[in-house]
């Protein structure tokens, strides 16, 4: 789980700073690794608001700043919103198709 929280932190540390035209090869790259991080957070089906949450943690961690909630604290809720979104996933794969 703190695997997946460093993808996340270091996913949204790109979303508010960059600029929709990607010019140098670094920039494209972080591009990419923003696109990919993006991939691993499919799995909250992250509303607006809740990007918001996990953008002001982020921002506020790689500024250094007294972070809002104990981290640790969270984790627990936070592995338990990820097996429940993942299991409605699955659920919804689950239904049957109609037949053509």
């Amino acid at each position: 789980m703190r695997k997946l929280m460093f993808i996340v932190f270091v996913a949204l540390l790109f979303i508010p700073a960059c600029s929709s035209e990607q010019k140098t090869e670094d920039q494209k790259a972080f591009y990419t690794l923003g696109v990919n991080l993006n991939k691993q957070l499919l799995i909250f089906n992250l509303s607006p608001e809740e990007l918001k949450y996990v953008q002001q943690g982020m921002s506020d961690a790689s500024a250094g700043k007294k972070l809002a909630v104990d981290p640790n604290a969270s984790m627990q809720r936070l592995g338990e919103i990820a097996k429940a979104r993942m299991d409605k996933a699955a659920e919804k794969q689950k239904v049957p198709t109609k037949p053509f």
